[in-house]
């Protein structure tokens, strides 16, 4: 078991969801967002600052396959994105708004990133 960043689905300058970052649980259940490298159906590339952060272009989508999945674990949302040929977006992608306004009112949700947390001594 693991833990992982949650971040908010749009941050875009201002906190829509009480706090920007959190920790979870792999085992929690919590809203998927998706990212993908290349343009696949129904995902969006929408804000600068996302390909400003990123580096390169992201696109990103909330509505798999036309479905909102509000409380999966970690495992099942790696498996949702995965099963159209994205992935978890990052801890950075999601701070840097490549999914904000794809859908499913998430932009006010916390959503799995695919950053696990490190500790520190």
């Amino acid at each position: 078991s693991g833990s992982y960043w949650l971040i908010c689905g749009g941050t875009n300058g201002y906190n829509k969801c009480g706090l920007v970052e959190e920790v979870a649980q792999d085992n929690e259940v919590h809203p998927v967002r998706c990212c993908s490298d290349t343009q696949l159906p129904d995902f969006t590339h929408k804000f600068a600052s996302c390909e400003a952060v990123a580096g390169r272009k992201v696109w990103g989508e909330s509505e798999i396959g036309g479905v909102c999945y509000e409380s999966k674990t970690y495992a099942e949302a790696v498996g949702i994105c995965e099963s159209v040929g994205s992935r978890l977006c990052t801890k950075e992608e999601l701070l840097a708004d490549c999914t904000s306004q794809t859908g499913c009112m998430y932009n006010y949700e916390l959503v799995w990133s695919s950053t696990p947390v490190t500790t520190y001594d």
